[in-house]
């Protein structure tokens, strides 16, 4: 293939983004998350509870309508970017976790999808080592836990649907719009003399 046309199809491909399990607005929505890691991967302690509470508070800006969607995640490895590595042949922060998506309807199967996230790979070298050596714990993993969140959504909504859901506003998130009170009757104009004598003249006679 020729480097014009490979260039193209790269480009065609990126611009395609991520189908994702649910493209259709209002067609799922996710209702509760799960996230652990395997007791015998040496992970930071607080990272699975990191990635379940970005991507609970994540999902909340998100349409909930649809089919509830119950998301499952585990976290295989998780590396901080080193600083000797880094200044010998290259290395960044990356993640690696599983997704599965399973539905209320039995008839459905479950689904899953890797997630694999990466951050801090383009500048190595003295420069990157400098980045790696300070580099601090809790940060990264915050970042990393985002990273994944996103990619999460990603796969489960596409990048298309995504993409819309956060340039609009949620309807969830809008003021409620209070109907204006009924306006009062207006009171009564009080009879004028001229007014009650007028009704007592054209009052019918009474045998």
């Amino acid at each position: 293939m020729k480097p014009a046309a490979a260039l193209l199809l790269a480009t065609s491909l990126a611009s395609c983004g991520t189908p994702g399990m649910f493209p259709t607005p209002g067609q799922a929505y996710i209702k509760d998350i799960t996230v652990t890691s395997p007791a015998s991967e040496a992970l930071p302690p607080d990272l699975a509870p990191r990635v379940e509470q970005k991507l609970a508070a994540d999902r909340l800006s998100l349409p909930q309508t649809g089919a509830p969607q119950h998301v499952s995640i585990v976290v295989l490895g998780y590396h901080q970017k080193d600083a000797l590595r880094s200044l010998l042949i290259g290395d960044n922060n990356r993640m690696a976790s599983t997704m599965t998506v399973t539905s209320d309807d039995k008839a459905t199967p479950p689904r899953t999808v890797p997630l694999f996230v990466t951050g801090n790979g383009a500048v190595n070298g003295v420069i990157g080592a400098v980045i790696a050596a300070s580099q601090k714990d809790d940060s990264v993993q915050d970042t990393m836990s985002g990273l994944t969140s996103s990619m999460a959504l990603e796969q489960f909504y596409g990048t298309k649907l995504l993409q819309t859901y956060r340039s609009t506003p949620h309807l969830a998130d809008a003021a409620p719009v209070v109907p204006a009170p009924a306006a009062a009757p207006a009171p009564e104009k009080p009879k004028t003399k001229a007014a009650k004598r007028h009704a007592v003249k054209n009052r019918p006679a009474t045998s």
